[in-house]
């Protein structure tokens, strides 16, 4: 391979090391900075949580929260909803 093309993949595996940090993980009960949602990922994906009776059913607690970049929110799927 040229050095073009190892230089283009090195680039795109940089991108990639660079945004794993800010990808929460499995469990991760959170924020981001700009909004009071709340969330927790479950097998890669984001489940929004709807009030706080489901945060009490999923055993979680408002003081475990934790705040993300607003940038981490889009890098997870939302799967939906928990109540």
């Amino acid at each position: 391979m040229n050095n073009k093309g190892e230089a283009h993949e090195n680039a795109e595996a940089d991108g990639i090391i660079e945004a794993m940090p800010t990808i929460p993980k499995d469990n991760t009960f959170f924020r981001t900075e700009k909004s009071k949602n709340l969330y927790v990922v479950w097998k890669g994906i984001k489940l929004e949580i709807s009030n706080n009776k489901t945060v009490a059913k999923l055993g979680l607690d408002l003081s475990d929260v934790i705040t993300v970049p607003d940038e981490a929110l889009s890098l997870l799927v939302h799967g939906g909803f928990v109540s």
